[in-house]
C-alpha cells in the first residue's frame, strides 16, 4: 500500500500534475537514509551524468527490503543503434547515455540489491516508422520469446539488508573444546648454580 508518493523532477523541468513535486538531481537527492519504500526509475538513468553514483544515492535513500524499478533503453538494441544516429544529427537520443543492461544487474548487485524476477523486454519493433505488415508479426513473436534484444527493458530489484539473513539449513556449530597449551614442566629446569 501506498501511503505517501512524490514525484522528483529532474531541474528545469516540468511538475507532476497530480503529485507532490520538488526536483532535484539523481546524484545528489535531498533526502535521509533508508526513508523510501519504493522508487521507479522510468527512463531517468538515460539523463543522469553519472547513473552509478545515481544508483548509488537511491540504494541510499532506499530502506532495506524496499523495491527499485528501473525502465530504460536498452543499448543492446536497433534502439541502441539508433542513439548513433542522435550524435550525428540533434534529436531526443542525443544527450542520452543508454545502460547495457548486463552492466546494471551488476551494479545492483554490488549495491546490495537482488533481482526479484527475470527482465522483462518490450519494443521490438524498429526505432523509425516502417511498413506495418512484417513487422508487427515479427515483433509479436519476439515479445513471445523475450530475447534480451528489445528497445526497452524493465527490471525489478529489492534492497537486502546487509548482515541480517540467517541461512537456516546450515547447521549450527557444536561448542568445541579448546586445544591444552603445551608448557615445559618446573622439574625438567636444571637448577641454576650461582658462582660465589
Amino acid at each position: 500500500m501506498v501511503r505517501n508518493c512524490f514525484y522528483i523532477a529532474a531541474p528545469f523541468s516540468p511538475a507532476h500534475p497530480d503529485l507532490s513535486t520538488f526536483h532535484s538531481s539523481l546524484n545528489s537527492l535531498a533526502l535521509p537514509h533508508h526513508v523510501a519504500d519504493g522508487f521507479v526509475l522510468h527512463h531517468s538513468l538515460e539523463i543522469e551524468e553519472d547513473p552509478r553514483q545515481a544508483l548509488r544515492e537511491v540504494g541510499r535513500v532506499l530502506a532495506p527490503g524496499g523495491r527499485l524499478v528501473i525502465c530504460a533503453f536498452n543499448s543492446l538494441s536497433l534502439w541502441g543503434l539508433r542513439r548513433l544516429y542522435g550524435r550525428v544529427r540533434q534529436d531526443l537520443f542525443s544527450h542520452m547515455k543508454f545502460v547495457n543492461p548486463i552492466r546494471l544487474k551488476d551494479w545492483l548487485t554490488l549495491l546490495g540489491f537482488e533481482l526479484d524476477g527475470p527482465v522483462v523486454h518490450l519494443a521490438y519493433g524498429p526505432p523509425v516508422a516502417v511498413g506495418r505488415g512484417d513487422s508487427t508479426r515479427v515483433g509479436r513473436l519476439l515479445s513471445d520469446a523475450q530475447p534480451p534484444i528489445g528497445g526497452v527493458y524493465v527490471l525489478s530489484a529489492v534492497k537486502q539488508a546487509h548482515g541480517v539473513r540467517w541461512d537456516w539449513r546450515k547447521p549450527r556449530l557444536a561448542k568445541t573444546k579448546l586445544a591444552p597449551v603445551a608448557y615445559p614442566k618446573l622439574a625438567a629446569w636444571n637448577p641454576i648454580e650461582r658462582s660465589r
